[in-house]
Formats: C-alpha cells, sequence, structure tokens
C-alpha cells in the first residue's frame, strides 16, 4: 500500500507521528483483550486453551458456532472438568471460578451455567437454530497465588 500523503494534517497521533490503520479499532481492542475468541463455521474439535493442561492465567471468551443453512449445531463434551460451583454465603450456586454459559439459540439473554463436572462425557448440546453460542471464564488463579487442577474442557462440532 502507498502510504504518501495519508497524513498530511491527519491520522496523526498524540506524537505528531503518522499512524496506518491495518484494522478497525474495535477488532483490534478484541484481538488484543480477546484473543481467544472464534467464529467456528466447520465440523472440529474444539478446547479451552492449553487443554487438558490446566489454564492458570485465567481468560474470558466467546465461541460462536454457526452451522449451515438448514442444519443445526451438535456439541458433543468429550471432557468437561472446571472449578465447581461456590458454597460460600451470598454467592452459593454461581460458578465462581471457571464456567461455560451455553446459548443454544445465539440469543445474549438464554445462557445456562455450567461448571464443575456438570458435562459428562458423552453428552449433546443442539442448537434450536443454525447458531450456538457459548461464553467461557476461568479465574486467574496465578492473581490470588492459588493453583488449579481442572483441565477445562474438550467437544466436537458437527452439523446435523
Amino acid at each position: 500500500m502507498d502510504y504518501a500523503g495519508v497524513c498530511q494534517h491527519k491520522n496523526m497521533d498524540y506524537t505528531g507521528e503518522c499512524q496506518y490503520k491495518d484494522m478497525d479499532y474495535t477488532e483490534a481492542l478484541i484481538a488484543e483483550y480477546l484473543p481467544y475468541n472464534a467464529e467456528v463455521t466447520t465440523e472440529i474439535t474444539i478446547s479451552s486453551p492449553g487443554y487438558p493442561t490446566p489454564l492458570q492465567e485465567g481468560t474470558r471468551y466467546t465461541v460462536r458456532i454457526t452451522a449451515p443453512r438448514g442444519k443445526r449445531v451438535s456439541l458433543k463434551f468429550i471432557d468437561f472438568d472446571l472449578g465447581p460451583r461456590c458454597t460460600e454465603s451470598g454467592v452459593e450456586g454461581f460458578c465462581c471460578y471457571d464456567g461455560l454459559e451455553m446459548r443454544r439459540d445465539g440469543e445474549p439473554t438464554s445462557g445456562k451455567w455450567y461448571c464443575g463436572e456438570e458435562i459428562a462425557s458423552g453428552r449433546v448440546f443442539r442448537s434450536r437454530n443454525n447458531v450456538l453460542v457459548f461464553f467461557y471464564r476461568s479465574l486467574n488463579y496465578k492473581s490470588y497465588i492459588a493453583t488449579t487442577s481442572h483441565r477445562g474442557y474438550e467437544a466436537d462440532v458437527t452439523f446435523i
């Protein structure tokens, strides 16, 4: 790309240096702070970062799985081992450490949270339409000077 003349009186940063735009600002923020976000459109096996080695740093991300038109998403869990639900008063029943929110119709308010070992090996989730979305988050154990032995998850994506 020829950048000659691009920064004549505009597109300057606070230092007076010319900036070149490689991607949209929002895309750049997402890439920087949510590196594990994903769009899945093929039948593959997906897993949490580092699986089966426990992730100590913590993360959060969204995976959107889209089947071809006229098909639905089938997500079959091979393994699911996250931190358990909390038992402390005030937060009892929440996925306090790690959790996966499954949205079978792709809508942001339709999710159900799973943690611990609540999803048995072989359990299948099917989308209600051609989109299934899940949000995953794990605690940053290092910031609490703690560790985890929970492996994360692994699942097969197919279209039916």
